[in-house]
């Protein structure tokens, strides 16, 4: 029936789920009538807004295509006023994935806290130089530049730690940021600005610029849906998503009519990374930094607030924390780094491409994060890695035939986190650590399970 409408692309049937979604949500998934009537109301409003709508301009190609993310937005908003959609209560299968999560977070914390085998931080210390040191020398300018751009999107990958993994909020905006990132950084580079006249702009200023405009979006963002529960901000962030894709993204003049806005590299101290090798070494430098930075946040005060936060927000709220302020900062610093992160890919690839950017693979990075661990920046980076290298060593190596390969092993990796909700870089960390225990003499004990074990989560999902 919508064949007519949408064509056999995958883009045009995407759409049309999302499109279909906004009536799931006027229905609050439970309500059949007011699904039907509202998916109704949507459907006359575009075809009505086609007779009187401009053919050119915003209005004609950006509102209509946006409505159906507009009335997603209106109807979450709408319904913020109910308790259930603030509070999110959750089903017992959301409970279920909750204790899965915990039974694995305390076999994991069990080991980890071990008093033996701490050494093994250091093999890996060790060894990571040494693979770091080692990759320009080995490999040619081609894979040490896609392992540069792995740097890139490790950074797209590490806003998650702070958005998931530390906020406990399900984002999956985080692509949009460090697309509207790239147009930031992209626009004041190629036009005249504040910041400079056209061509004028230094590209690390163009990059800090598209992090910092990231981050504001971010923060508009974050104060429609942190006050909601987990399920309804993942839909405001997935509102959103698409709505940049359709209003945004196809703006000429932040797409260069298709071909992208041309973007450089960064110059540092008079020093031009214009080689792969170069950019190599300074997308490691700007990736270890902003691991730093995580890194140090957790161990701050900062970082017992949301732990505190992530325990119980009754008792957070009882020591005095302003949770929605703490929430919001880390939700605008999550879509900074991810701006940024998507500067870095943009300066490599000399173009910035916002189509590159779309929401569609913004779902396949979420599902890759959570599946590596939105705690674990070693998963994180694993994530951003197999991202880029894996589709570049199937089609490299393996039989044209196999080449959606990569697409299918995303999808297993995806489902695995049904069976280690914490990720799969923890459960490797435990499997080494475990390994380190027994050469030093020592021995893993399971703490003897307690009643409040075999009871059902009191955690909202999401947190």
């Amino acid at each position: 029936m919508v064949l007519p409408k949408v064509g056999l692309s995958p883009g045009g049937f995407a759409n049309l789920i999302a499109a279909s979604m906004a009536g799931a949500v006027i229905g609050k998934f439970t309500n059949l009538w007011r699904a039907f009537f509202g998916a109704l109301l949507l459907g006359v409003v575009q075809e009505v807004l086609v007779l009187y709508l401009p053919s050119d301009g915003l209005l004609g190609t950006a509102l209509r295509p946006s409505l159906p993310f507009l009335f997603m937005v209106g109807a979450v908003l709408i319904y913020s006023r109910n308790k259930d959609v603030r509070a999110d209560t959750q089903k017992v299968e959301v409970a279920s994935v909750n204790n899965a999560y915990e039974v694995s977070l305390s076999h994991y914390l069990n080991i980890m806290r071990n008093p033996k085998g701490h050494w093994d931080r250091w093999v890996g210390y060790v060894v990571l130089v040494l693979v770091l040191v080692g990759i320009p020398v080995i490999f040619n300018d081609y894979w040490t530049g896609l392992i540069a751009v792995g740097f890139a999107y490790t950074v797209v990958f590490l806003s998650y730690r702070l958005v998931t993994g530390e906020a406990g909020i399900i984002s999956l905006a985080q692509i949009s940021f460090a697309g509207l990132g790239v147009i930031a950084a992209a626009y004041v580079v190629n036009n005249d600005t504040v910041f400079g006249t056209k061509g004028t702009v230094p590209i690390l200023l163009a990059m800090l610029i598209g992090g910092v405009v990231a981050g504001v979006i971010g923060a508009l963002v974050g104060m429609i849906c942190l006050p909601l529960g987990p399920l309804y901000a993942a839909i405001v962030t997935f509102a959103f998503a698409l709505l940049v894709d359709q209003a945004v993204y196809t703006r000429d003049e932040f797409s260069n009519y298709g071909s992208g806005l041309p973007f450089g590299r960064p110059t540092l101290f008079g020093m031009d990374f214009d080689t792969p090798k170069k950019y190599y070494w300074f997308a490691a430098v700007v990736m270890f930094i902003i691991m730093f930075i995580l890194w140090s946040l957790r161990r701050s005060t900062t970082g017992l607030v949301f732990a505190t936060i992530r325990a119980s927000r009754v008792r957070a709220a009882t020591l005095g924390f302003d949770i929605f302020i703490a929430r919001l900062g880390v939700f605008a610093l999550g879509a900074a780094v991810a701006g940024i992160g998507g500067t870095m890919v943009a300066s490599f690839q000399l173009v910035a491409f916002p189509n590159g950017f779309i929401m569609v693979i913004g779902l396949v990075w979420f599902a890759l994060a959570v599946a590596q661990g939105t705690s674990s920046m070693g998963g994180l980076a694993a994530g951003g890695m197999t991202l880029l290298l894996m589709p570049a060593i199937f089609s490299e190596f393996l039989p044209e035939r196999l080449a959606d390969l990569p697409v299918l092993l995303f999808g297993l990796v995806a489902i695995n986190m049904v069976t280690d909700p914490i990720g799969i870089n923890p459960n490797l960390r435990a499997i080494f650590r475990t390994l380190a225990i027994k050469i030093s003499g020592g021995s893993v004990h399971e703490p003897a399970p307690s009643d409040d074990d075999n009871s059902k989560s009191n955690v909202p999902a999401g947190v």
